[in-house]
């Protein structure tokens, strides 16, 4: 979509899967609120750029069965010469209901632990669990501090992916207009070198 910043990955869930989630995710409850979760996975009030329900959950064989059916269609090797190592094992499931949005924003790129120590997170895939819904489309958008050179809209599909650079990619959630939209993102793990940006949280295109 976007070369070395914005791709698409079909087909990378089976229908079932996504139900599974979604039903796992409703059982632990969702956490409503503005807020996002910073480095840590401390929660920061967004002072209304954010509305959706939330729940994180570790799922190491779910990550390791993910991992093996994307990584040959992921780069092995940045531009800046850091190699991929691979996901990470906790996942942040969203649910976005109608009139619910995420402003446009920049991901941040957090320090990895456990099987993936030393490495950080580059890019974020954004997993598509429902596409019976109106609206909430994934936007790209060019600005300030963006990569993006022109915008670009990602529509739902159930199933698939869409991955995006941490730091240099803006993007929003579009507002949902009617039906839920259920999501799931979880972070590409690179190696660091002596280019790696420090670690950061989430920054909003409009302060």
């Amino acid at each position: 979509i976007v070369k070395d910043l914005v791709y698409t990955l079909p087909k990378l869930l089976e229908p079932e899967e996504c139900a599974e989630w979604i039903a796992k995710a409703e059982a632990a409850h969702f956490e409503e609120g503005d807020f996002v979760f910073k480095v840590g996975y401390v929660r920061e009030n967004t002072g209304g750029k954010r509305d959706s329900a939330t729940m994180v959950a570790e799922d190491e064989p779910f990550s390791q069965s993910l991992w093996a059916r994307m990584k040959e269609h992921v780069p092995q090797r940045l531009p800046d010469g850091r190699e991929v190592m691979g996901i990470s094992n906790k996942f942040l499931v969203s649910r976005y209901r109608p009139k619910q949005y995420f402003a446009p924003h920049f991901d941040g790129s957090g320090l990895s632990q456990g099987k993936h120590d030393g490495g950080q997170s580059a890019a974020t895939i954004v997993l598509y669990l429902t596409d019976d819904f109106e609206g909430g489309a994934t936007h790209y958008l060019p600005g300030p501090g963006s990569e993006v050179p022109h915008p670009v809209a990602v529509t739902p599909a159930r199933g698939a992916a869409v991955v995006h650079r941490s730091n240099t990619v803006m993007h929003c959630g579009g507002e949902v207009e009617s039906g839920t939209k259920y999501i799931m993102q979880v972070g590409l793990i690179y190696t660091r070198n002596e280019s790696t940006p420090p670690p950061s949280s989430i920054e909003w295109a409009v302060k």
